[in-house]
């Protein structure tokens, strides 16, 4: 199985009065094209795709953008699998965000913790989806992946694991960026580092593959950082914006 993996869209985001809805709309071309040659069977998007907090047409038009782009890969036979990021919550107390019109048309978006297993022809591989909530829909992220530990227990061992979160905090050496300084929203989610590994031990897996979104700076490590599709702000010049293929 391939997967494709992106988050930080920000199709909404205006710099020093520029809109970068272009440059990040010509950037998902780039992801479709990709996605299309290479084979890949499914994308996941780790959240932030546009503030509602912002100018109303631009938060439209960025959300036609998402449903398109959705629908574009299922006529492919591509799934997408979207999570909710912090800059896609909307605190109206009804649970609502900026990618509900992509589920009204189809699409999968997770704005709760999910997991699913596939049966492969490798053999088993789990998807384990850990969005940011708003206050609403507040949940503990540490809490659902150790249920999820305690229901392996018995069940089946091995295969690989896959997680897709869009968490604010990674861990105490973790350099913050821009994401947090020049665009924060929301309060602090914790990746929930020792329950993943209870997981792993009680699962059996053979591979893990672990994803977080929110954080504009690309880095590979023991938590795959994407980064974001752009350089969004005055001090993301050293970033290189992409987006991630792996195959399990």
């Amino acid at each position: 199985m391939k997967v494709l993996a992106f988050g930080d869209a920000h199709l909404d985001w205006v710099t020093g009065g520029l809109e970068r809805y272009d440059e990040l709309s010509w950037a998902l071309d780039q992801i479709r094209a990709h996605a299309v040659a290479r084979k890949v069977d499914r994308v996941e998007f780790l959240g932030d795709w546009c503030d509602p907090d912002v100018d109303d047409a631009l938060t439209h038009r960025a959300i036609a953008r998402a449903v398109e782009f959705d629908r574009a890969l299922d006529d492919e036979g591509i799934r997408v699998d979207w999570i909710t990021g912090n800059h896609d919550v909307i605190e109206d107390g009804r649970g609502s965000h900026t990618l509900m019109a992509i589920a009204k048309a189809g699409g999968r978006v997770h704005a709760q913790p999910a997991n699913q297993i596939l049966q492969t022809s490798a053999g088993r591989v789990e998807f384990v989806w850990l969005p940011y909530a708003g206050r609403d829909l507040r949940y503990d992220p540490d809490r659902y992946v150790r249920e999820l530990a305690a229901s392996h227990r018995m069940g089946l061992k091995g295969g690989a694991l896959v997680v897709c979160a869009h968490m604010t905090q990674l861990e105490s050496s973790h350099a913050v960026g821009s994401e947090t300084i020049d665009m924060p929203r929301g309060r602090d989610m914790h990746f929930p580092h020792a329950a993943i590994a209870e997981l792993v031990a009680a699962g059996g897996y053979r591979a893990v593959v672990q994803l977080c979104g929110h954080f504009h700076q690309r880095s590979v490590g023991q938590v795959i950082l994407p980064g974001s599709l752009a350089r969004l702000t005055h001090g993301e010049e050293s970033h290189e914006p992409g987006f991630i293929v792996f195959e399990v």
